[in-house]
């Protein structure tokens, strides 16, 4: 019997794959935020090393994929290479856009906020079906595939903050202040964005009953 494609599941990667990378654009970039990440830790080695960010990028989102790979299985891998990939185009499409670097606000604190608000719902949004958008995400769910009672925002939260302490070395007591802030705030709306996505689904299912 041939399976259905999960249309749903794949709208939902597409949708997420594109509000994570618009956050990153609007707000992220422009403001040298770092919340940890491969994106993060590979501006933190350009910084020390002769080779561009994306250089380093695609070296340790291979790596990361081949571990989800042995630890987290074919579909999840599957998944989070197409979320990737999609993310990784929109940022360049986005940054097209006439007015992608007229969107944040004169703010830093309201631009920390906004940027942790829209990549905290893009990771549930792809957490919710089995998918992520690649880097140090694919650590919190393997840190989560082996001690499953721990939230998902900790294990984040775990996951990225030594490439966040390298903020403070490398950019500065503000940016690593940001830095640090926006890490905590991640993993916060993350967790609490789960627990309501995880409620929501519960009632439904007691609807049909």
């Amino acid at each position: 019997m041939i399976k259905k494609f999960p249309v749903r599941d794949y709208a939902v990667i597409v949708i997420g794959s594109i509000i994570y990378a618009a956050a990153l654009c609007f707000y992220v970039y422009p403001r040298s935020f770092t919340f940890g990440g491969t994106s993060g830790l590979s501006v933190l080695l350009a910084r020390l090393l002769p080779l561009p960010a994306s250089t380093f990028t695609v070296i340790l989102n291979t790596v990361l994929m081949g571990l989800a790979l042995l630890l987290l299985g074919r579909q999840f891998t599957l998944r989070t290479l197409v979320g990737s990939v999609l993310t990784t185009y929109s940022i360049a499409w986005i940054d097209l856009l006439p007015f992608a670097d007229r969107v944040r606000t004169p703010w830093m604190w309201t631009d920390l906020v906004l940027a942790v608000f829209w990549i905290a719902v893009a990771t549930v949004l792809l957490f919710s079906v089995n998918a992520s958008s690649g880097g140090t995400d694919i650590i919190a769910l393997i840190i989560t595939h082996k001690k499953p009672t721990l939230p998902v925002g900790r294990a984040l939260f775990i996951s990225d903050i030594l490439i966040v302490a390298g903020a403070f070395v490398l950019f500065g007591l503000q940016t690593g202040i940001c830095s640090v802030v926006g890490l905590v705030l991640k993993a916060l709306f993350v967790d609490a964005f789960g627990a309501i996505g995880k409620y929501l689904k519960q009632n439904r299912k007691n609807e049909h009953l």
